[in-house]
């Protein structure tokens, strides 16, 4: 049975680690005003990894706080840290999907500029 707590600590660690690392790897990405499809898909990504490893990480604060005896105050509190931290990742993620979209339309504004510039070029030698 302590091995299995150990393996736990352990678990949560490296869960802990892994998601520190992610975050400063792609600080920067995030930090950036607009991102590219690709971009966007890598942090959704790392964004779903995140999440599940925080969802295995309540699972076994659950079954903790159902080993106790009086486990309501223990499940309460599992239950307002896990609600505000799954609405911090849906806020991530609309901030990154809003991100490829100006990204998105950033481009279609390029694009229309562009055929705009050979639609007068056009005039200006027909005159």
């Amino acid at each position: 049975m302590k091995k299995d707590f150990s393996l736990q600590i352990l678990l949560i660690k490296l869960v802990f680690l892994l998601s520190m690392q992610i975050n400063t790897i792609n600080f920067d990405l995030i930090a950036r005003e607009v991102l590219s499809v690709e971009e966007g898909e890598q942090l959704l990504g790392q964004l779903k990894t995140e999440k599940q490893n925080f969802l295995r990480k309540i699972d076994i604060e659950e079954d903790k706080c159902l080993k106790l005896f009086i486990s309501g105050p223990c499940l309460q509190n599992l239950i307002i840290k896990h609600d505000s931290k799954i609405r911090s990742f849906e806020q991530q993620k609309q901030k990154i999907m809003r991100k490829v979209r100006r990204f998105q339309s950033d481009l279609r504004m390029k694009k229309r500029e562009r055929k705009g510039m050979g639609k007068q070029t056009n005039n200006i030698s027909l005159e």
